[in-house]
Parts: C-alpha cells; structure tokens; sequence
C-alpha cells in the first residue's frame, strides 16, 4: 500500500492543526520506538487507516514515575522480608545426626547422662545404645560398623593400635543374695570356694543351712573378667552346677526371686534400686559407689568410651570433647557419687 511522507508546515501532504495526526505521539519507523509527543518532523501513514493504537509494550502504570517508585519500594521491601527470613531460619547443627553406640553396660549409666547433656545442647544429635557386651562392642567398633563403644574391660591385644580409650569413672562387681537371706557379707576366700563348688551350703558361711545355688554371667562379660581376676587370681575353677546368665536383669530376676541363690553384678543404680536383692559386703567393705569412687571397695574396674584410633566423626569428636570438659567431668563425678 502506498505511503505518503508528512511534513510539518504548509506545504502539500503538511500536517496542520487539527489533523488526525496532530496530536498523535510519535513512533520512529514500524518498531514503535517512540521519538517524542506532538506534531512530529517526518512520519509516514498509510491514507485512511486509523491512528496507530499505543504499543502494548508500554505499560501507563509503569509510564508513571511515580508508579515506578512504588514498586521500587514494592521490590526492596521484599528483598528486606527475604533476608530477614533466612537471617532468622535456624542454622543446622553441623553435628546433627544418629550415632550408633553398642559395648558394655557398665559404663551405661554414666554415658546416658553424658549423652542426655550433650544432645540437650545439640538437639539434632541422637544416640542409638545396644548393649552387646564389652569386647563385642570394641571389635564392633575396630571394624567401623559402629560409631562409639562403651567397656568396662580394656581391648584385645590384637585391637589396641585400632582404637583409643576415654576413661569415664569406675565400677565394681558386687555379690549379691535375694533379701530373704540373712547373710551380710563374705570374705574373698568364702567366695571362691562357694563358686568353685567346695562350699556348697550357706551353714558354711554363717546362713541358715540349706543349698547354694550359683549364679555368674557368661564368659566373654567384663563382669565376668573382673570377678575372675579379683576372687580367683590365676585361671578360674567352676563348680559343675553354676548357672552362666546373659545379662543384669536376668541376675535381678533369678537371685531375687528365692533366699538361697547367689550371684554378680555391676554396681549402679539400676542395680542398687532393685528392692529384692542386696549387695554383700566383702572384706567387710560394703558395695556401694561411694566405696567404689573412693577405692576401698575391692572388686572394682575402670569404665571407658572406645573411639577410632583414625577416622572419629565430627559429632563424636565434639562429644568426646564434650566428656574432657569440666561440665563433662561434673556429670560423671555426679553419676560416681551416686
């Protein structure tokens, strides 16, 4: 189609006023960039065709300036909301996580409170505890299947470079009757004898007569090791008729459940609070922690936390640090006196 120039004055094809065109704004070529408002120097029309509508890619709010500086104000207060959200969103622990522990029970009690303290202050931190036994634990750990043990025995010779040991107080190994039996205490002799089967009547150690009935834990316990080496010395002689038991509650049950069963356990509070058993004295020591801290007790045992010799997680590392405290060597001086 054909298109004619414009020109202002008053020539042909002028614009003049009151022409449709001449107040119309004006658009450089056929992009519709704009080149000013009113009677323009040089454009072109097409002859008969309306005026040209406003591109829509000119918005009249945005053509406001004062529109414009309220969504400059629109957009900063956005921004200022944003940063203050992530500012304020609470910053993950680096030490978050679920470390499994397994070992002895023993030293249960004091690594509970350990731990309760520590995941108080770090509460993404959770700690998963089986009790497997001590040198099960150790070998658990020289393997890297776990990430802590607890042991109240010292490793294997053939594990001592794998890993590293953190004493954490001290335990004892108590002898221990159902409260029917109105025996006080024994010496270490009579506690030999009774468990290697040459006294097998309680007349023979001042009780009321009738049978001894033995009870001791399994073989591979740190129970079982420190009473080994404590009552027997060298190489431990069993009767034929001593029963071995697997765990504490077991023990709790089975002596406290008649007055003429004998057996051992660790000296804690579970232990302590269990209201049908008591605990013997021997050498005329009685067995509480109390004696056990203080070291008159005699059939006693260090408690430890077994870490990696290389390789020790953040978390447990800040635990074990932790435990090195003085707020760590509170809760276990706490947990010794019981």
């Amino acid at each position: 189609m054909l298109r004619k120039p414009l020109k202002v004055g008053n020539g042909p094809h002028a614009v003049r006023p009151g022409h449709p065109f001449s107040g119309y704004e004006q658009w450089r070529g056929d992009y519709g960039h704009r080149i000013g408002g009113g009677v323009p120097r040089l454009a072109y029309a097409v002859w008969g065709m309306p005026r040209r509508p406003r591109p829509p890619s000119v918005c009249p709010y945005m053509a406001d300036p004062r529109r414009k500086n309220h969504r400059r104000v629109l957009l900063t207060a956005l921004a200022v909301l944003v940063i203050a959200i992530v500012a304020c969103a609470p910053e993950r622990d680096p030490y978050a996580g679920v470390y499994l522990v397994k070992g002895g029970g023993a030293p249960v009690e004091v690594f509970r409170a350990l731990s309760a303290e520590f995941s108080a202050r770090h509460p993404g931190v959770r700690f998963d505890f089986e009790d497997v036994g001590s040198r099960s634990g150790i070998a658990l750990l020289a393997r890297g299947q776990i990430d802590l043990a607890t042991s109240s025995a010292e490793p294997d010779a053939a594990l001592r470079e794998s890993v590293r040991l953190l004493s954490v107080g001290a335990s004892g190994t108590a002898v221990i009757v159902g409260t029917g039996n109105s025996l006080t205490g024994l010496t270490r002799a009579q506690v030999r004898d009774i468990y290697s089967g040459t006294i097998t009547d309680w007349a023979a150690v001042g009780g009321a007569p009738g049978r001894i009935f033995v009870m001791t834990r399994h073989p591979n316990s740190a129970i079982r090791a420190n009473f080994d080496s404590y009552f027997f010395e060298a190489k431990a002689t069993y009767g034929k008729d001593v029963a071995e038991l697997n765990d504490t509650e077991e023990m709790l049950s089975a002596v406290g459940a008649r007055r003429d069963v004998i057996g051992i356990v660790t000296i804690n509070g579970r232990t302590l609070a269990e209201p049908k058993i008591k605990m013997l004295a021997i050498e005329g020591v009685q067995a509480s922690k109390e004696t056990v801290t203080s070291g008159a007790y005699p059939v006693r045992r260090q408690l430890y936390l077994v870490y990696p010799a290389t390789g020790v997680k953040p978390g447990i590392q800040a635990f074990l640090d932790f435990v090195r405290s003085p707020d760590g060597q509170r809760i276990i001086a706490g947990v010794g006196a019981g």
